[in-house]
Protein backbone atom coordinates (compact mmCIF):
# COMPACT_ATOMS: atom_id res chain seq x y z
CA UNK A 1 0.00 0.00 0.00
CA UNK A 2 1.28 3.47 -0.90
CA UNK A 3 1.16 6.20 1.71
CA UNK A 4 -0.33 9.51 0.56
CA UNK A 5 0.48 11.40 3.74
CA UNK A 6 2.55 14.54 3.34
CA UNK A 7 6.08 14.22 4.68
CA UNK A 8 6.47 15.63 8.16
CA UNK A 9 8.86 18.44 8.95
CA UNK A 10 10.85 18.13 12.14
CA UNK A 11 10.02 20.70 14.77
CA UNK A 12 12.50 23.56 14.68
CA UNK A 13 13.35 22.98 11.00
CA UNK A 14 13.50 26.20 9.02
CA UNK A 15 12.52 26.32 5.39
CA UNK A 16 14.18 28.99 3.23
CA UNK A 17 11.51 30.54 1.02
CA UNK A 18 13.89 33.24 -0.25
CA UNK A 19 15.55 31.06 -2.90
CA UNK A 20 14.50 28.73 -5.67
CA UNK A 21 16.20 26.10 -7.82
CA UNK A 22 17.51 26.94 -11.29
CA UNK A 23 18.93 24.58 -13.93
CA UNK A 24 21.14 26.14 -16.66
CA UNK A 25 22.03 24.15 -19.77
CA UNK A 26 24.03 25.11 -22.85
CA UNK A 27 22.97 23.50 -26.10
CA UNK A 28 25.87 22.80 -28.46
CA UNK A 29 28.65 23.19 -25.92
CA UNK A 30 29.25 24.55 -22.44
CA UNK A 31 29.19 27.97 -20.81
CA UNK A 32 30.36 29.75 -17.68
CA UNK A 33 27.46 31.24 -15.69
CA UNK A 34 27.81 34.45 -13.66
CA UNK A 35 25.26 35.98 -11.26
CA UNK A 36 25.76 39.44 -9.75
CA UNK A 37 29.48 39.34 -10.56
CA UNK A 38 30.03 35.91 -8.98
CA UNK A 39 30.97 32.92 -11.10
CA UNK A 40 28.54 30.10 -10.35
CA UNK A 41 30.18 27.41 -12.48
CA UNK A 42 29.92 25.66 -15.82
CA UNK A 43 26.91 24.18 -17.50
CA UNK A 44 25.11 21.95 -16.93
CA UNK A 45 24.54 23.72 -13.64
CA UNK A 46 22.04 23.42 -10.79
CA UNK A 47 21.98 26.39 -8.40
CA UNK A 48 19.69 28.16 -5.94
CA UNK A 49 19.06 31.84 -6.60
CA UNK A 50 16.95 34.52 -4.89
CA UNK A 51 13.24 34.41 -5.70
CA UNK A 52 12.23 36.93 -8.35
CA UNK A 53 13.63 38.05 -11.68
CA UNK A 54 17.36 37.34 -11.89
CA UNK A 55 19.92 38.18 -14.55
CA UNK A 56 22.58 35.68 -15.52
CA UNK A 57 25.64 36.45 -17.61
CA UNK A 58 26.53 33.52 -19.84
CA UNK A 59 29.95 33.14 -21.45
CA UNK A 60 29.96 30.45 -24.17
CA UNK A 61 33.01 28.23 -23.76
CA UNK A 62 34.08 30.52 -20.89
CA UNK A 63 34.83 33.44 -23.19
CA UNK A 64 33.16 36.64 -24.29
CA UNK A 65 31.34 38.15 -25.77
CA UNK A 66 28.71 36.70 -23.55
CA UNK A 67 25.06 37.40 -23.25
CA UNK A 68 22.66 38.23 -20.48
CA UNK A 69 19.53 36.16 -19.90
CA UNK A 70 16.74 36.71 -17.41
CA UNK A 71 15.08 33.99 -15.40
CA UNK A 72 12.06 34.16 -13.10
CA UNK A 73 12.94 32.23 -9.95
CA UNK A 74 10.15 30.77 -7.83
CA UNK A 75 10.30 28.90 -4.56
CA UNK A 76 9.29 25.27 -5.05
CA UNK A 77 9.49 25.26 -8.86
CA UNK A 78 12.71 24.65 -10.76
CA UNK A 79 13.35 27.28 -13.41
CA UNK A 80 15.05 26.01 -16.56
CA UNK A 81 17.38 28.10 -18.73
CA UNK A 82 18.60 26.68 -22.05
CA UNK A 83 21.13 28.70 -23.97
CA UNK A 84 22.28 27.85 -27.49
CA UNK A 85 26.06 28.19 -27.81
CA UNK A 86 28.40 27.43 -30.65
CA UNK A 87 32.12 27.42 -31.10
CA UNK A 88 33.83 30.55 -32.36
CA UNK A 89 34.74 30.45 -36.03
CA UNK A 90 38.05 28.79 -36.66
CA UNK A 91 38.01 26.71 -33.45
CA UNK A 92 35.85 23.83 -34.69
CA UNK A 93 38.81 21.44 -35.06
CA UNK A 94 40.62 22.31 -31.83
CA UNK A 95 41.07 19.40 -29.48
CA UNK A 96 39.04 19.54 -26.28
CA UNK A 97 41.53 19.53 -23.36
CA UNK A 98 38.88 18.11 -20.97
Amino acid sequence: QVSTAAPSIAQGTRIDFSQGPVRVEAEGGWATVIHEGRELGRTPLDVRLPVGRQRLRVLPFGQGPGRTVEVEVEWGARAMVRIPVREARGTENWANPY
